[in-house]
C-alpha cells in the first residue's frame, strides 16, 4: 500500500495484490479495503484508488483505476466479521505511464480529458474536480 499526498489534490493511494497471496484478491476485496485505509490513515474522501498487481511468474505487471460509487461506509457482514465497506466498485485499466501522471505532478486534468470513461449522463468530470467521485 502507497499513499501520495500532495496539498490541494486528492490523496492517490496504490493497493498492491502480493504475489504470495492465497486470500482473497485485492479486487475482490476493493470496497473493503478502500473503507479500512480512508479510516486507518484519516485520508478525505473522495480519493483516487489503483490497484496494482506486480510482475509474477512470467504475467504482466497490470494496473486499474477503481471508482466507488459512493464514499459512505456502511457496516456489512463479510464471512462472519462485521467491517466497513463503501459503495460497489468498478474498474478501468491503466498504463504505468498514466499512473505516473497520477502520483507525480499534476496529470489528473490530462488523465481524465483522455483516459476516463465519461460519468454518468455521457458527461466527463471538469478537470479542477478531484478524479474519483
Amino acid at each position: 500500500m502507497r499513499i501520495y499526498r500532495k496539498e490541494g489534490l486528492a490523496p492517490v493511494v496504490i493497493c498492491s495484490q502480493l504475489p504470495d497471496n492465497d486470500n482473497t484478491s485485492v479486487t475482490n476485496m476493493a470496497e473493503y479495503l478502500v473503507a479500512e485505509v480512508i479510516k486507518e490513515h484519516r485520508l478525505p474522501t473522495p480519493l483516487t484508488w489503483i490497484e496494482h498487481y506486480p510482475e509474477h511468474e512470467g504475467e504482466v505487471a497490470e494496473y486499474s483505476l477503481v471508482r466507488f460509487s459512493g464514499w459512505e461506509p456502511v457496516e456489512a457482514c463479510l464471512g462472519g466479521v462485521w467491517r466497513y465497506r463503501v459503495g460497489p466498485p468498478w474498474w478501468w485499466p491503466l498504463k504505468p505511464g498514466e499512473v505516473e501522471m497520477l502520483t507525480v505532478g499534476d496529470g489528473e486534468a490530462t488523465l481524465r480529458r483522455f483516459i476516463l470513461p465519461p460519468d454518468k449522463g455521457g458527461l466527463r468530470e471538469p478537470a479542477n474536480r478531484t478524479l474519483v467521485s
